[in-house]
């Protein structure tokens, strides 16, 4: 579709997504794969009941503090460190009691992804798996995630070598190609395309445990904080109905 489409995935809810044009696919032909060209910034809001007091934001609704903690703004940008669990003013997760609860969009910019590389710490713009079969036991036939500046242009970093001080990138779409399992294939019955998105693990908690001294706000090393709320990833797959 030339115009952006904004598709809000729930768990477990059905959705008709309009503004996808025609797509025409060839009668009898398999179809293994699929690729989708998203936005870098992605949003993800969530609600989460803890068994004991959490500490949250300060100054975001609710208290701060309690055993419900939900998404309150704000986000990460990928490309830089995250200083933001020095202080509760600048978390993007708060805490309360339920009725105090109102979760709004997080989200993150992913400007750069850690490197698939096994053993090898620093930024990369391509996160592949080709043989991801053959490493784990799947039945899938691998999938790849590439940073695009435009349509056509694998994104590029700042600065060269990259490194995690500074892994800014031009980036502004992500490429997701993901295996169809099992395969697809058009008939003059089946010709209903149905894509399905996995959400259920599709919020990250960053979370302080019981004391982590220096790194986070010093209320935290009594009791433990939610300091962010971010996007966990999501998956997808094809079906013909």
């Amino acid at each position: 579709s030339p115009t952006p489409i904004v598709l809000e995935a729930e768990k477990g809810i059905s959705k008709a997504v309009s503004g996808f044009g025609d797509i025409t696919l060839i009668e009898g032909k398999e179809y293994t794969h699929s690729v989708m060209l998203i936005s870098n910034k992605t949003y993800v809001k969530s609600l989460i009941q803890f068994p004991s007091t959490r500490l949250g934001a300060t100054g975001k609704g609710g208290t701060g503090s309690g055993t419900w903690c939900w998404s309150s703004g704000g986000g990460v940008n990928l490309s830089v460190s995250n200083t933001f669990v020095s202080s509760r003013s600048t978390f993007t997760a708060t805490c309360g009691t339920e009725t105090e609860a109102n979760p709004v969009y997080n989200f993150e910019l992913s400007n750069s992804f850690a490197s698939a590389v096994s053993g090898e710490d620093k930024p990369a713009v391509e996160r592949n798996f080709p043989t991801w079969s053959a490493d784990a036991s799947h039945t899938n036939r691998g999938w790849s995630n590439e940073l695009m500046s435009d349509e056509d242009t694998k994104a590029v970093f700042n600065t060269t070598p990259a490194s995690w001080s500074d892994a800014t990138t031009n980036s502004v779409y992500w490429l997701a190609g993901r295996p169809i399992n099992p395969s697809v294939s058009v008939t003059a019955t089946n010709n209903t395309l149905d894509l399905r998105f996995l959400v259920s693990y599709g919020a990250l908690i960053q979370y302080s445990g019981d004391s982590d001294s220096g790194a986070w706000d010093t209320e935290c090393d009594t009791t433990p904080c939610i300091g962010m709320i971010r996007t966990g990833g999501f998956d997808t797959n094809v079906t013909i109905e």
